[in-house]
Protein backbone atom coordinates (compact mmCIF):
# COMPACT_ATOMS: atom_id res chain seq x y z
CA UNK A 1 0.00 0.00 0.00
CA UNK A 2 1.33 3.45 -0.84
CA UNK A 3 1.75 5.73 2.13
CA UNK A 4 -0.58 8.35 0.62
CA UNK A 5 -3.41 5.79 0.89
CA UNK A 6 -2.61 4.60 4.40
CA UNK A 7 -4.74 5.31 7.44
CA UNK A 8 -1.89 5.25 9.96
CA UNK A 9 0.98 7.74 10.18
CA UNK A 10 3.77 8.67 12.53
CA UNK A 11 4.60 12.35 12.10
CA UNK A 12 6.82 14.94 13.74
CA UNK A 13 5.37 18.44 14.11
CA UNK A 14 7.75 21.34 14.76
CA UNK A 15 6.69 24.79 15.95
CA UNK A 16 8.69 27.93 16.72
CA UNK A 17 6.46 30.54 18.34
CA UNK A 18 6.72 34.32 18.39
CA UNK A 19 7.42 34.25 22.14
CA UNK A 20 10.86 32.73 21.39
CA UNK A 21 10.45 29.94 23.94
CA UNK A 22 12.26 27.53 21.64
CA UNK A 23 11.48 24.67 19.28
CA UNK A 24 8.44 22.57 20.13
CA UNK A 25 8.80 19.01 18.83
CA UNK A 26 5.83 16.65 18.97
CA UNK A 27 6.05 13.09 17.66
CA UNK A 28 2.46 12.10 16.95
CA UNK A 29 0.65 9.02 15.72
CA UNK A 30 -2.53 9.38 13.66
CA UNK A 31 -5.08 6.77 12.67
CA UNK A 32 -8.19 7.21 10.56
CA UNK A 33 -11.26 5.13 11.31
CA UNK A 34 -14.55 7.04 11.08
CA UNK A 35 -12.52 10.09 12.06
CA UNK A 36 -8.88 10.89 12.77
CA UNK A 37 -7.60 10.05 16.24
CA UNK A 38 -4.18 11.04 17.56
CA UNK A 39 -1.67 10.33 20.26
CA UNK A 40 1.35 12.45 21.23
CA UNK A 41 4.02 9.76 21.59
CA UNK A 42 6.84 12.02 22.76
CA UNK A 43 7.25 15.79 22.98
CA UNK A 44 9.97 18.21 23.96
CA UNK A 45 10.69 21.94 23.91
CA UNK A 46 14.29 22.80 23.13
CA UNK A 47 15.09 26.33 24.35
CA UNK A 48 16.97 28.61 22.00
CA UNK A 49 20.50 29.48 22.99
CA UNK A 50 20.91 33.17 23.69
CA UNK A 51 22.62 33.95 20.37
CA UNK A 52 19.90 32.35 18.24
CA UNK A 53 17.14 33.97 20.31
CA UNK A 54 18.74 37.37 19.76
CA UNK A 55 19.13 36.76 16.04
CA UNK A 56 15.47 35.80 15.73
CA UNK A 57 14.30 38.73 17.81
CA UNK A 58 16.19 41.17 15.57
CA UNK A 59 15.66 39.33 12.28
CA UNK A 60 13.23 41.90 10.88
CA UNK A 61 16.10 44.41 10.82
CA UNK A 62 18.47 42.22 8.75
CA UNK A 63 19.40 42.83 5.12
CA UNK A 64 18.75 40.18 2.48
CA UNK A 65 22.08 38.42 2.98
CA UNK A 66 21.73 38.30 6.76
CA UNK A 67 18.16 37.03 6.60
CA UNK A 68 19.07 34.32 4.13
CA UNK A 69 21.95 33.26 6.39
CA UNK A 70 19.57 33.03 9.35
CA UNK A 71 17.06 31.07 7.26
CA UNK A 72 19.72 28.47 6.45
CA UNK A 73 21.18 28.39 9.96
CA UNK A 74 17.77 27.97 11.58
CA UNK A 75 16.94 25.12 9.22
CA UNK A 76 20.21 23.37 10.02
CA UNK A 77 19.74 23.91 13.77
CA UNK A 78 16.19 22.54 13.51
CA UNK A 79 17.39 19.50 11.58
CA UNK A 80 20.10 18.72 14.13
CA UNK A 81 17.66 19.17 17.03
CA UNK A 82 15.22 16.79 15.35
CA UNK A 83 17.92 14.21 14.72
CA UNK A 84 18.96 14.24 18.40
CA UNK A 85 15.32 14.11 19.55
CA UNK A 86 14.50 11.13 17.33
CA UNK A 87 17.59 9.27 18.53
CA UNK A 88 16.22 9.38 22.07
CA UNK A 89 12.70 8.50 20.91
CA UNK A 90 14.02 5.49 18.96
CA UNK A 91 11.27 6.06 16.40
CA UNK A 92 11.42 7.48 12.89
CA UNK A 93 8.44 9.42 11.57
CA UNK A 94 7.05 9.06 8.07
CA UNK A 95 7.55 12.80 7.60
CA UNK A 96 8.31 16.09 9.37
CA UNK A 97 6.07 19.14 9.22
CA UNK A 98 7.54 22.49 10.29
CA UNK A 99 5.89 25.84 10.77
CA UNK A 100 9.14 27.80 10.79
CA UNK A 101 9.70 31.03 12.69
CA UNK A 102 7.64 34.04 11.61
CA UNK A 103 9.72 37.10 10.74
CA UNK A 104 7.15 39.12 8.79
CA UNK A 105 3.40 38.74 8.55
CA UNK A 106 1.76 41.59 6.64
CA UNK A 107 -1.13 40.09 4.65
CA UNK A 108 -2.49 43.54 3.75
CA UNK A 109 0.54 43.84 1.47
CA UNK A 110 0.66 40.17 0.51
CA UNK A 111 3.74 39.46 2.65
CA UNK A 112 4.56 36.66 5.04
CA UNK A 113 7.85 34.96 5.89
CA UNK A 114 8.49 31.95 8.09
CA UNK A 115 12.16 31.03 8.09
CA UNK A 116 13.75 27.59 8.58
CA UNK A 117 15.03 26.16 5.33
CA UNK A 118 13.08 22.97 4.59
CA UNK A 119 15.90 21.45 2.47
CA UNK A 120 18.30 21.86 5.39
CA UNK A 121 15.92 19.95 7.68
CA UNK A 122 15.45 17.19 5.12
CA UNK A 123 19.20 16.99 4.50
CA UNK A 124 20.08 16.81 8.21
CA UNK A 125 17.44 14.19 9.02
CA UNK A 126 17.07 12.22 5.79
CA UNK A 127 13.29 12.44 6.31
CA UNK A 128 10.71 13.96 3.97
CA UNK A 129 9.95 17.45 5.27
CA UNK A 130 7.01 19.77 4.62
CA UNK A 131 7.03 23.50 5.37
CA UNK A 132 6.04 26.94 4.05
CA UNK A 133 2.34 26.44 4.79
CA UNK A 134 1.31 30.11 4.47
CA UNK A 135 2.59 31.37 1.10
CA UNK A 136 0.00 29.67 -1.11
CA UNK A 137 -2.83 31.17 0.89
CA UNK A 138 -1.51 34.70 0.38
CA UNK A 139 -1.11 33.97 -3.33
CA UNK A 140 -4.83 33.10 -3.32
CA UNK A 141 -5.70 36.40 -1.65
CA UNK A 142 -5.97 35.06 1.90
CA UNK A 143 -4.52 36.13 5.23
CA UNK A 144 -2.15 33.16 5.43
CA UNK A 145 -3.47 32.62 8.95
CA UNK A 146 -4.75 31.11 11.11
CA UNK A 147 -3.83 27.62 9.85
CA UNK A 148 -4.72 25.57 12.92
CA UNK A 149 -8.54 25.63 12.54
CA UNK A 150 -8.83 22.61 10.25
CA UNK A 151 -7.05 20.62 12.96
CA UNK A 152 -9.41 22.11 15.53
CA UNK A 153 -12.34 20.89 13.46
CA UNK A 154 -11.03 17.40 12.73
CA UNK A 155 -9.21 16.60 15.99
CA UNK A 156 -10.98 18.73 18.64
CA UNK A 157 -14.46 19.09 17.19
CA UNK A 158 -16.18 18.17 20.46
CA UNK A 159 -15.67 21.77 21.67
CA UNK A 160 -17.72 24.77 20.56
CA UNK A 161 -14.49 26.71 20.11
CA UNK A 162 -10.72 26.31 20.38
CA UNK A 163 -8.67 29.18 21.77
CA UNK A 164 -4.90 29.36 21.53
CA UNK A 165 -3.13 31.80 23.82
CA UNK A 166 0.26 32.15 22.17
CA UNK A 167 2.08 35.29 21.08
CA UNK A 168 -1.36 36.35 19.89
CA UNK A 169 -4.72 34.86 20.87
CA UNK A 170 -6.57 33.14 18.06
CA UNK A 171 -9.94 31.44 18.13
CA UNK A 172 -11.68 29.00 15.81
CA UNK A 173 -15.29 27.81 15.80
CA UNK A 174 -18.09 26.58 13.56
CA UNK A 175 -20.56 29.13 12.22
CA UNK A 176 -23.35 28.20 9.78
CA UNK A 177 -21.50 25.05 8.74
CA UNK A 178 -18.20 26.81 8.07
CA UNK A 179 -15.09 26.91 10.20
CA UNK A 180 -14.29 30.49 11.12
CA UNK A 181 -11.14 31.73 12.82
CA UNK A 182 -9.31 34.93 13.55
CA UNK A 183 -6.61 36.49 15.69
CA UNK A 184 -8.13 38.27 18.69
CA UNK A 185 -5.43 40.28 20.50
CA UNK A 186 -1.83 40.09 21.71
CA UNK A 187 -1.09 37.79 24.64
CA UNK A 188 2.42 36.49 25.36
CA UNK A 189 3.95 38.84 22.81
CA UNK A 190 2.89 41.65 25.16
CA UNK A 191 3.01 40.00 28.58
CA UNK A 192 6.50 38.57 28.11
CA UNK A 193 7.93 41.84 26.82
CA UNK A 194 6.60 43.61 29.89
CA UNK A 195 8.02 40.90 32.19
CA UNK A 196 11.39 41.31 30.47
CA UNK A 197 11.64 44.74 32.10
CA UNK A 198 12.37 42.87 35.34
CA UNK A 199 14.69 40.43 33.60
CA UNK A 200 11.99 37.75 33.76
CA UNK A 201 11.09 35.56 30.80
CA UNK A 202 7.43 35.72 31.79
CA UNK A 203 5.12 36.71 34.63
CA UNK A 204 4.81 33.39 36.48
CA UNK A 205 1.13 32.52 37.02
CA UNK A 206 0.28 36.16 36.29
CA UNK A 207 1.33 37.09 39.82
CA UNK A 208 2.68 40.55 38.96
CA UNK A 209 -0.45 41.33 36.93
CA UNK A 210 -2.63 40.15 39.81
CA UNK A 211 -0.92 42.61 42.17
CA UNK A 212 -1.57 45.63 39.97
CA UNK A 213 -4.51 47.97 39.38
CA UNK A 214 -6.42 48.94 36.28
CA UNK A 215 -5.14 52.02 34.47
CA UNK A 216 -8.30 53.49 32.95
CA UNK A 217 -6.48 55.64 30.40
CA UNK A 218 -4.42 52.73 29.08
CA UNK A 219 -7.50 50.51 28.96
CA UNK A 220 -9.44 53.11 26.97
CA UNK A 221 -6.61 53.51 24.48
CA UNK A 222 -6.29 49.75 24.02
CA UNK A 223 -10.01 49.33 23.42
CA UNK A 224 -9.94 52.01 20.72
CA UNK A 225 -7.45 50.13 18.51
CA UNK A 226 -9.01 49.92 15.05
CA UNK A 227 -8.27 46.21 14.50
CA UNK A 228 -10.90 45.23 17.05
CA UNK A 229 -13.64 46.72 14.86
CA UNK A 230 -12.70 44.61 11.82
CA UNK A 231 -14.60 41.47 10.89
CA UNK A 232 -12.95 38.10 10.22
CA UNK A 233 -10.95 36.97 8.35
CA UNK A 234 -8.22 38.96 10.04
CA UNK A 235 -4.80 38.20 11.50
CA UNK A 236 -2.07 39.91 13.50
CA UNK A 237 1.70 40.16 13.30
CA UNK A 238 4.69 41.80 14.93
CA UNK A 239 4.41 44.86 12.68
CA UNK A 240 0.92 45.66 13.96
CA UNK A 241 2.00 45.11 17.57
CA UNK A 242 4.97 47.46 17.25
CA UNK A 243 2.90 50.20 15.63
CA UNK A 244 -0.44 49.98 17.45
CA UNK A 245 0.04 48.35 20.85
CA UNK A 246 3.52 48.70 22.29
CA UNK A 247 3.66 52.55 22.08
CA UNK A 248 0.70 52.66 24.52
CA UNK A 249 2.69 50.89 27.26
CA UNK A 250 5.00 53.75 28.20
CA UNK A 251 7.06 53.44 31.35
CA UNK A 252 5.26 56.24 33.18
CA UNK A 253 2.77 53.62 34.35
CA UNK A 254 3.97 51.12 37.02
CA UNK A 255 4.76 47.70 35.59
CA UNK A 256 2.22 46.00 37.86
CA UNK A 257 -0.54 48.24 36.50
CA UNK A 258 0.52 47.79 32.89
CA UNK A 259 0.45 43.99 33.26
CA UNK A 260 -2.85 44.09 35.15
CA UNK A 261 -4.44 46.30 32.49
CA UNK A 262 -3.04 44.14 29.70
CA UNK A 263 -4.67 41.04 31.20
CA UNK A 264 -7.99 42.83 31.70
CA UNK A 265 -7.87 44.02 28.09
CA UNK A 266 -7.24 40.46 26.88
CA UNK A 267 -10.12 39.12 28.97
CA UNK A 268 -12.44 41.78 27.58
CA UNK A 269 -11.44 41.07 23.97
CA UNK A 270 -11.71 37.30 24.37
CA UNK A 271 -15.06 37.53 26.13
CA UNK A 272 -16.40 39.91 23.48
CA UNK A 273 -15.32 37.72 20.55
CA UNK A 274 -16.67 34.51 22.07
CA UNK A 275 -19.90 35.86 23.57
CA UNK A 276 -22.85 34.12 21.96
CA UNK A 277 -20.54 31.95 19.86
CA UNK A 278 -19.46 29.27 22.34
CA UNK A 279 -20.64 27.68 25.57
CA UNK A 280 -17.42 25.73 26.06
CA UNK A 281 -13.91 26.42 24.83
CA UNK A 282 -10.66 24.45 24.80
CA UNK A 283 -7.77 26.70 25.82
CA UNK A 284 -4.17 25.88 24.92
CA UNK A 285 -0.88 27.69 24.31
CA UNK A 286 1.55 29.22 26.79
CA UNK A 287 -1.04 31.72 28.06
CA UNK A 288 -3.08 28.82 29.43
CA UNK A 289 -0.43 28.52 32.17
CA UNK A 290 -1.15 32.10 33.29
CA UNK A 291 -3.45 31.36 36.23
CA UNK A 292 -4.59 34.95 36.67
CA UNK A 293 -5.54 35.30 32.99
CA UNK A 294 -7.51 32.04 33.02
CA UNK A 295 -9.26 32.85 36.33
CA UNK A 296 -10.37 36.25 35.03
CA UNK A 297 -11.49 34.82 31.70
CA UNK A 298 -13.58 32.15 33.42
CA UNK A 299 -15.13 34.66 35.81
CA UNK A 300 -15.95 37.42 33.34
CA UNK A 301 -16.89 35.47 30.20
CA UNK A 302 -19.37 33.01 31.72
CA UNK A 303 -17.97 30.38 29.33
CA UNK A 304 -16.92 26.88 30.38
CA UNK A 305 -13.13 27.04 29.98
CA UNK A 306 -11.36 23.68 29.62
CA UNK A 307 -7.59 23.72 30.07
CA UNK A 308 -6.45 20.19 29.12
CA UNK A 309 -3.30 18.29 30.08
CA UNK A 310 -0.02 20.21 30.11
CA UNK A 311 1.09 18.16 27.09
CA UNK A 312 -1.87 19.27 24.96
CA UNK A 313 -1.59 22.85 26.22
CA UNK A 314 2.07 23.06 25.27
CA UNK A 315 2.14 21.02 22.06
CA UNK A 316 -1.26 21.40 20.40
CA UNK A 317 0.13 23.66 17.65
CA UNK A 318 3.00 21.29 16.90
CA UNK A 319 0.50 18.42 16.88
CA UNK A 320 -1.74 20.22 14.39
CA UNK A 321 1.13 21.15 12.10
CA UNK A 322 2.00 17.45 12.00
CA UNK A 323 -1.63 16.89 10.97
CA UNK A 324 -1.44 19.63 8.32
CA UNK A 325 1.58 17.82 6.91
CA UNK A 326 -0.38 14.57 6.87
CA UNK A 327 -3.17 16.20 4.86
CA UNK A 328 -0.63 17.75 2.48
CA UNK A 329 1.04 14.38 1.96
CA UNK A 330 -2.35 12.92 1.04
CA UNK A 331 -3.16 15.84 -1.26
CA UNK A 332 -6.15 16.81 0.89
CA UNK A 333 -7.35 20.28 1.90
CA UNK A 334 -5.46 21.64 4.90
CA UNK A 335 -6.27 25.36 4.62
CA UNK A 336 -9.87 26.62 4.70
CA UNK A 337 -10.89 29.68 2.69
CA UNK A 338 -13.68 30.36 5.21
CA UNK A 339 -10.90 30.96 7.77
CA UNK A 340 -8.33 32.89 5.75
CA UNK A 341 -10.41 34.63 3.10
CA UNK A 342 -8.52 32.94 0.25
CA UNK A 343 -10.31 32.35 -3.06
CA UNK A 344 -10.38 28.57 -2.52
CA UNK A 345 -9.71 25.79 -0.05
CA UNK A 346 -6.34 24.25 -0.84
CA UNK A 347 -3.59 21.84 0.19
CA UNK A 348 -0.63 23.98 1.26
CA UNK A 349 2.99 23.19 2.03
CA UNK A 350 6.26 22.75 0.14
CA UNK A 351 7.56 19.18 0.29
CA UNK A 352 11.21 18.09 0.10
CA UNK A 353 11.92 14.38 -0.10
CA UNK A 354 14.43 13.05 2.39
CA UNK A 355 17.42 11.04 1.25
CA UNK A 356 18.65 7.99 3.15
CA UNK A 357 21.54 8.94 5.41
Amino acid sequence: MQKEQANKYLALGVMSGTSLDGLDLALCSFEQNEKWIFQIEKALTIPYEFEMAQRLQNAHELDGHGLTRLHIDHGRLTGMAIRDFLATAELEPDFIAIHGHTIFHDPAHGLTLQISAVPEVAAETGITTIGDFRSMDLALGGQGAPLVPIGDRMLFGAYDACLNLGGFANVSLERDGNRMAWDVCPVNFLLNRLANERNMEFDTDGNIARSGSLNEGLMTNLEQIAYYQLHAPKSLGREWFEQEVWPLFHEGIPLEDRLHTAVQHMVKRLSSDLAGNAADVLVTGGGAFNKYLIEEFRKKSGITVDVPSDEIVAYKEALIFAFLGLLRLRGEVNVLSSVTGASADHSAGSLVLGLPR
